[in-house]
């Protein structure tokens, strides 16, 4: 069956969340945005640490796609609690994009330290019972830290932790057990900044499936069961990431790509899992 960038995953609180998303860091002219949109793309992804909440905002406004059609996602600084808490800083967001509501907030990083990262996940909670935000998730979290989170019993859990995951960086045993947890991985740089689109083995893949290296990526991280958040600000190559929702790597070539496992992060500012 042919997927579009509509087609659907069901988190553990019963959202819809589509099987491919744009990320948006460093972008900051909305028509890139729009044209997303325009393009098929309803799931999009910053945070308030890329400060284009105003741009991403405009781009979604301008694209003239309902709201009710999107899958919209932001994520607070992991020190908003030392500086700035995180109930303000998902009000100023939604100010800044002019939005009524996300569909998913994120702690961006555990690394603020226990303390922090948990009274910020308890005021986003209380923005999910005020109708601000519909599903809460984390980032970059590893297994104690989300085994810390849930030992608290969250009236809202979290469905979500978004970790950087492609071939070269499978972090198997963390996306395991958030599968375990009923949490959805979605996968920022699942490109891995384009550092191994020359392998061999990739590229062997990628030509028995007639598409290129790039694709047999993200293709690999649908076929794992995750959402892949590739980054880009250019239409042709926001359409050319689009067609890998529809690559169907069988289990023996995701098998061969499991191998390629290097541990091999291409942006370890934001691995900490195995932080504090």
């Amino acid at each position: 069956m042919s997927r579009n960038l509509s087609t659907p995953i069901s988190l553990a609180d019963g959202a819809k969340h589509p099987i491919l998303g744009l990320g948006t860091y460093l972008l900051k002219d909305s028509s890139a945005i729009s044209s997303a949109i325009k393009n098929g793309y309803r799931c999009l992804d910053t945070a308030c640490y890329y400060r284009n909440h105003s741009a991403f905002g405009a781009g979604v406004h301008d694209s003239g796609v309902p709201r009710s059609e999107l899958f919209l996602i932001t994520k607070v600084d992991p020190w908003t609690g030392a500086i700035n808490n995180a109930r303000t800083s998902i009000l100023k967001s939604l100010t800044e994009a002019k939005l009524d509501y996300w569909d998913l907030v994120l702690i961006h990083s555990p690394e603020s330290g226990s303390k922090i990262r948990m009274k910020a996940y308890e005021e986003l909670s209380t923005l999910v019972d005020e109708g601000k935000i519909r599903s809460l998730g984390v980032s970059n979290y590893g297994k104690h830290h989300i085994n810390e989170l849930l030992a608290s019993n969250p009236r809202h859990k979290p469905v979500v932790n978004q970790i950087e995951i492609h071939p070269f960086h499978a972090q198997q045993e963390l996306a395991d057990y958030c599968k375990s947890k009923g949490i959805l991985v979605q996968g920022y740089c699942p490109l891995a900044r384009k550092y191994h689109l020359k392998d061999a083995t990739l590229n062997s893949v990628a030509e028995k499936y007639h598409t290129t290296a790039a694709n047999v990526m993200l293709g690999w991280s649908i076929a794992k069961g995750y959402v892949p958040l590739p980054k880009s600000g250019n239409v042709d190559r926001q359409n050319e990431n689009a067609k890998s929702i529809n690559i169907n790597i069988s289990s023996e070539d995701v098998n061969t790509l499991d191998g390629l496992d290097a541990q091999s992060s291409a942006d370890s500012q934001w691995t900490v899992q195995n932080g504090p």
